[in-house]
């Protein structure tokens, strides 16, 4: 198994290279190698067997073998087997093969193939002796191994024209095998070209420079577009050369062999695309030098073609060198490598596929002939590889040629073909031909209405065609006579008529054709008279005669004339013209009709929505004749009808709580709405009234207006006990608000304030303050101005007014207790000096006084005169803060007016109360 080493020098590339060498050794040797070959096509593969001296018969559509598919030695060994192309040396017939692949000339090429090819599903091998000379006389010292390119065996599975075309291609780098598809090079690569090489270790020849060369073997392949793979199995040969300023030459054998795959059974695996894949085994072993005897071997697992062409390849490049390949010694063992050649069959005239092709499965290199059915074979050759077939016979067809022999091509289905060559079988056709004329020589196509005078037959006429068939014609002639018909025309009077125009044709008779089909026929003519007769008839419309229409009936359609013709068999005519009148017997009818009319006089059909109306219309008496004479008197009677008129009324009735009608509701407040269900009456005239009643119930709303007084300090907190204080100087201005109950009652509460100061001569006690209330005005009676009677034992005590606490002034009043009467809806609140303001009552939230914990001060005279003075001044006071405020709101209401009068009273019933106290 070959290693893959590391070359240690890599040495510059400068050469020319194989396509450029092929034409310098052409020029220089004079060749014509490259057309020597492919000029020559017509090669057969030598063996010294007797070939089949019997014809076999091939059969459309089916396969035939040749056989004999094993080499032996002596198939390979002469030079009759072997080819050769570019600077290679032609081979000698007869003798052992052997070839100057290049002599001695710097870029050149030179190629030798075997004829035949190696069936690659079996084992294979093979060996020759290879040499490479390098000659000193030119002036440098060199290595063996500096006088190539390459050197080797070719396996490929293309044809010989096809390597032989290729070869151009296939140089430099290409090691022979480059532009061949899935082809394989064996040998020694004798130039490292660094882009498409592996480097291998140690392969140096010595030598420094461009030509420098390289002691490499390999196996390298190509891929299924030409292109030389660069991975592969190298390694270096036992013989590096010598360096020597004489001739220096190599000499090695080389060999390989070919184990394709099998399976448990030992049969060769096929693969689906009808590839083999097996190993190549190349061993190189040197005759020469002082490794002689050393082989050296590198392996590779290749898939390759079925069938393969074999070859030896040798190129220099840029150096001299000589390359000999011989097989004398070799070994060669190899089944023949097959290829189908195919038959057709075509009809020559046309081109045509007559029959199914036949296949002949030959092998590579033999020489395939096809004759004619019959032929007898005329191979004698011992020597040839020669096959031939006699082609099959084909019905209705007659063998005619066939393409000269072929020499069977390594995968070419070009080359690999032959067409044999048929015409149709000549037939003979008997026709038969009537020509038909009338008895003046005018062909006829149509014969009917003709009678026939003779007929005859001529002399039979033979037409031959490129094909070769015949056709026979026996032409008969008829002769036609039209048969003519003679015309008489006769009056009854046996005269004869040249005009029968007013004759009527009584009879015909034709006379008993002639032998010609000619006839007389006789007419025999009437001179028709005629006759006209008119005729009345009067019928009533049923149809019946009527003898007399002067009297009672009237005529309703006068009759068309109807002329009818009698023809007598003799052509005599009678014309007839009949008018039928049709009368109507005159009747008088009475018709009675009734007319609907509304109360404007229209016509009615549909009387849904109508009553009777007390109107009326006299009826109306009308007499008409109709065009057949009847007499109607229609009577028309008149109904009067009233279209119903269906009217809504909503009615809106306004009460008191007490159910009675109000016309005005001008200080009333609406406390409920309720509509009763509709009411329906109808007019004697059928009018229709339907009312729907709303009764709306009223409040009448009652206003009440309270008074009520407040002391206050001058911080402005509420006193319930003024013991100890003073009337102010300072005012405050009472404030009124007002409660609007659901039922729209009004309730105005006026409150005055009377501010109090300590008196200073006063030594009691403090009154307790209630500056914690909440409210500083009160909302409900209860809280309303109150005078306290003081007791009989203990007057000096008591004060004489108690008023309400009352909040200090710059807190926001909140209505906390409502009124008695019914639940407010707004308050309203309004102060002498036109402010407006929120009022609410007042809860106390200061400490209790009780007369059993605390003992009141006693009142001195002058106290108590002080006292009276105050009370008095308080019912003025009272008459004259109502007075104020019934002016303030007197724009606002008149109803607002009566307040200064009540407080008025109010202040002078105070007044009273305290002077009775006193």
């Amino acid at each position: 198994m070959g290693t893959n080493l590391t070359k240690t020098n890599t040495k510059k590339r400068h050469r020319t290279k194989l396509l450029v060498g092929l034409l310098v050794s052409t020029s220089i040797l004079g060749g014509g190698q490259y057309p020597s070959m492919l000029g020559s096509r017509s090669f057969a593969l030598k063996a010294h067997v007797f070939a089949d001296t019997t014809n076999q018969q091939l059969i459309a559509g089916q396969t035939t073998d040749t056989g004999n598919h094993t080499y032996g030695l002596a198939d390979i060994e002469t030079g009759d087997s072997w080819i050769t192309a570019g600077t290679a040396t032609a081979p000698v017939a007869g003798q052992n093969f052997s070839t100057t692949l290049v002599s001695n000339t710097k870029s050149s090429a030179g190629l030798a193939l075997f004829k035949g090819a190696l069936d690659m599903t079996k084992v294979a091998n093979f060996q020759g002796t290879f040499s490479i000379t390098v000659n000193g006389s030119f002036g440098y010292t060199a290595n063996a191994l500096d006088g190539g390119d390459s050197l080797g065996f070719i396996l490929t599975p293309d044809s010989t024209d096809q390597i032989s075309a290729n070869l151009p291609n296939s140089t430099n780098e290409n090691l022979g095998v480059g532009g061949l598809p899935s082809s394989v090079f064996l040998g020694r690569d004798l130039y490292d070209n660094t882009d498409v090489d592996q480097t291998i270790a140690n392969s140096g020849s010595g030598t420094s420079g461009a030509t420098a060369g390289q002691n490499v073997v390999c196996i390298r392949t190509t891929d299924t577009t030409g292109t030389l793979s660069k991975t592969y199995q190298a390694t270096t040969a036992p013989d590096p050369g010598v360096m020597k300023s004489s001739n220096n030459t190599i000499t090695e054998t080389m060999a390989f062999s070919w184990q394709p795959n099998t399976d448990s059974n030992g049969n060769t695996v096929t693969n689906s695309d009808g590839t083999v894949t097996g190993t190549l085994t190349y061993v190189l072993t040197p005759q020469t030098g002082t490794n002689a005897g050393k082989s050296v071997t590198v392996t590779s697992v290749a898939t390759l073609s079925a069938s393969l062409s074999l070859g030896v390849v040798g190129a220099t490049g840029n150096n001299y060198g000589t390359m000999t390949f011989a097989n004398d010694g070799s070994s060669f063992t190899a089944y023949k490598g097959t290829n189908p050649v195919t038959v057709n069959y075509i009809n020559k005239n046309t081109n045509e596929t007559i029959a199914s092709s036949s296949t002949i499965m030959a092998n590579v290199g033999d020489s395939i002939d096809v004759t004619a059915p019959d032929a007898v074979s005329t191979n004698t050759s011992a020597d040839d590889y020669t096959y031939t077939y006699n082609a099959p016979t084909i019905a209705g067809f007659d063998y005619s040629s066939a393409d000269p022999a072929i020499t069977v091509a390594n995968n070419d289905s070009a080359t690999n073909s032959i067409n044999v060559y048929y015409t149709p079988t000549a037939v003979n056709t008997v026709k038969d031909v009537t020509v038909n004329q009338d008895d003046q020589g005018n062909i006829l196509t149509d014969t009917t209405g003709y009678v026939q005078l003779s007929s005859s037959t001529s002399a039979d006429t033979v037409v031959t065609d490129d094909n070769g068939d015949s056709t026979t014609t026996n032409t008969t002639t008829v002769i036609w006579h039209k048969p003519v018909d003679t015309v008489v025309n006769q009056d009854d009077q046996g005269n004869n008529l040249v005009d029968t125009t007013g004759y009527v044709k009584l009879s015909t008779t034709t006379s008993t054709p002639a032998a010609n089909g000619d006839t007389t026929t006789t007419n025999i003519w009437h001179l028709p008279v005629n006759q006209t007769v008119n005729v009345v008839n009067n019928v009533d419309e049923s149809g019946k005669p009527i003898v007399d229409t002067s009297t009672g009936y009237t005529l309703v359609q006068a009759g068309t004339p109807v002329i009818t013709t009698q023809t007598a068999t003799n052509g005599d005519t009678t014309t007839t013209s009949t008018v039928t009148n049709i009368w109507h017997q005159v009747a008088e009818n009475t018709i009675s009709t009734t007319v609907n009319l509304d109360e404007q006089g229209n016509t009615i059909t549909d009387l849904t929505g109508y009553v009777s109306s007390t109107q009326t219309k006299p009826s109306v008496t009308t007499t008409s004749t109709a065009d057949n004479g009847d007499i109607t008197t229609t009577i028309t009677s008149y109904l009067i009808w009233h279209k119903v008129v269906t009217t809504t009324v909503n009615q809106v009735d306004n009460v008191d709580e007490q159910g009675n009608p109000l016309s005005d509701t001008t200080g009333y407040h609406l406390i409920s709405s309720q509509t009763s269900a509709p009411t329906t009456t109808t007019a004697t005239n059928g009018d229709i009234t339907i009312t729907n009643t709303t009764t709306n119930v009223y409040h009448k709303i009652i206003v009440t207006t309270t008074n009520v007084t407040a002391n206050i300090d001058e911080s402005g907190a509420t006193l319930k006990d003024t013991t100890g204080y003073i009337k102010s100087s300072q005012t405050k201005p009472s404030t009124t608000s007002t409660v609007i109950a659901d039922n729209g009652d009004e309730t105005t509460t006026i409150t005055s304030y009377t501010i109090w100061e300590k008196s200073p001569t006063t030594e009691a006690t403090p009154p307790n303050s209630a500056s914690d209330s909440t409210s500083d005005v009160p909302s409900s009676p209860a809280q309303s101005q109150t005078v306290a009677t003081p007791a009989a034992n203990n007057v000096s005590q008591e004060p004489l007014v108690s008023i309400p606490p009352v909040e200090q002034a710059d807190q926001k009043p909140v209505v906390k207790n409502k009124p008695l009467q019914a639940p407010t809806k707004k308050t309203k609140v309004d102060t002498v000096p036109k402010s407006t303001t929120k009022v609410a009552s007042s809860t106390s939230t200061s400490a209790k006084q009780t007369s059993a914990n605390k003992t009141k001060p006693t009142m001195t005279a002058t106290q108590k005169m002080i006292q009276v003075a105050k009370v008095e001044t308080a019912g003025a006071g009272g008459a004259i803060a109502g007075m104020a405020i019934s002016a303030g709101l007197f724009t606002l209401a008149q109803r607002f007016i009566p307040a200064g009068f009540i407080f008025f009273l109010l202040g002078k019933r105070r007044k009273k109360k305290k002077n009775e106290e006193e």
